[in-house]
């Protein structure tokens, strides 16, 4: 019978259960407790592994904030080129000279201001 139930739930509910099997209501607990071996011991040291856990919970979610920070950050990027684009077609850049190619004088020249000639551009 143990090989049965451990056929679709995979190696590890196996070994768990050929240790935990004299012990009742033992593989009801998550898989990440068993090989510590504190099953055998009632009482205080599962309510220290509760408590680990929360705190793990506890920084996974201080992680999560920061990557909404971030995201927020890559949102104000992304506005502010957009805006540049609308703001070279508001000059009227032709779609045959591309935007490296513009004949009047952009931020995006590096250098000296260019003073409306493409030749110097690079490229």
């Amino acid at each position: 019978a143990m090989q049965m139930r451990g056929g679709p739930a995979g190696p590890q509910f196996v070994q768990a259960a050929g240790h935990v099997a004299k012990e009742p209501g033992a593989i009801q607990m998550p898989h990440q407790t068993m090989p510590q071996g504190v099953l055998a011991a009632p009482g205080g040291p599962q309510q220290q592994q509760q408590q680990q856990q929360q705190q793990q919970q506890q920084q996974q979610q201080q992680q999560q904030q920061q990557q909404q920070q971030q995201q927020q950050q890559q949102q104000q990027q992304q506005q502010q080129q957009q805006q540049q684009q609308q703001h070279h077609q508001q000059h009227g850049a032709s779609a045959s000279t591309g935007p490296a190619m513009m004949h009047r004088p952009m931020q995006m020249v590096s250098g000296p201001p260019a003073s409306g000639h493409v030749a110097q551009i690079p490229g």
